[in-house]
């Protein structure tokens, strides 16, 4: 039974275990170190909406997974994903949306090596704040893939984290986005249901100014009035002086839901690439 049982786990290659798994952490983490060394030719493997937290991601950093990895919602938080990310070599699709994740667990990932392989990463509706905001500034400049960070709270002073500088401003992280490598790829970025008015506009800037060639750019609902789309569109224009292709292969820009009239909708007209 046990040979046959490992033959079936050796053969393995996709396991669906989206909110299968208990509600007791270690538990989870002892199921999945069974799996450990048993499981070679596992390429995808989905186990969102189960508690893994910092048992079940040591767990699973034995488990090297090949290709994609759905970790929403697992209870992950900064020293869960810290664990994770040294075992990420060879993963092209990496979601973790809604994991508590912070400043000082989006820095471990923007750090770790196996962004060079990913070609999608989830990190919605985790709270990164302000201090998260520059770490995926420095994700942004090396990466080359689509980043999804809705509902990240992007411009929120704290980022969840006590030891948060509470004088660091939009305007002074948006000048650090500004100041830092621009990436050379062309991927998608999504930013849907961050506030970026007022103030919050150097941060959207900034994002943009990263990502000169950015093909796919999504802010839904993010509060966005004419008058910000106004000093958005300006600010970029002085940032176009030193870089030329600023946003030329922007295909996609949406902006639904947000607090356009006429007078920003003509303005932006005007800005659009030819």
């Amino acid at each position: 039974e046990s040979a046959v049982h490992g033959d079936v786990l050796a053969k393995l290659k996709y396991l669906n275990l989206d909110g299968s798994l208990t509600s007791d952490a270690d538990t989870n983490a002892k199921w999945l170190a069974t799996l450990s060394g048993h499981c070679p030719n596992l390429k995808d493997l989905d186990l969102s909406n189960n508690n893994l937290g910092v048992p079940g991601a040591s767990a699973l950093a034995k488990l090297h997974v090949r290709d994609r990895l759905y970790l929403n919602k697992t209870n992950l938080g900064d020293e869960g994903l810290s664990i994770l990310v040294k075992s990420l070599k060879a993963i092209s699709h990496l979601e973790l949306a809604d994991n508590d994740i912070h400043a000082s667990g989006v820095s471990c990932l923007a750090d770790a090596v196996c962004l060079g392989n990913v070609d999608l990463l989830d990190l919605s509706g985790n709270p990164l704040g302000l201090e998260g905001t520059i770490a995926v500034g420095r994700m942004l400049s090396s990466s080359h893939c689509d980043i999804d960070l809705s509902r990240c709270d992007l411009i929120a002073s704290g980022g969840g984290l006590p030891s948060t500088d509470s004088m660091l401003s939009c305007e002074a992280v948006g000048r650090q986005l500004c100041q830092m490598p621009q990436s050379n790829s062309r991927y998608a970025l999504f930013l849907d249901h961050n506030s970026f008015t007022g103030d919050g506009i150097h941060i959207l800037a900034g994002f943009m100014y990263l990502c000169p060639n950015v093909t796919e750019l999504s802010t839904i609902n993010c509060d966005i009035t004419s008058d910000d789309l106004i000093q958005l569109l300006n600010k970029l224009a002085q940032l176009k002086s030193s870089s030329p292709s600023l946003c030329s292969n922007l295909g996609i820009w949406n902006l639904y839901e947000n607090q356009l009239d006429d007078r920003g909708l003509s303005v932006l007209e005007q800005h659009l690439p030819s």
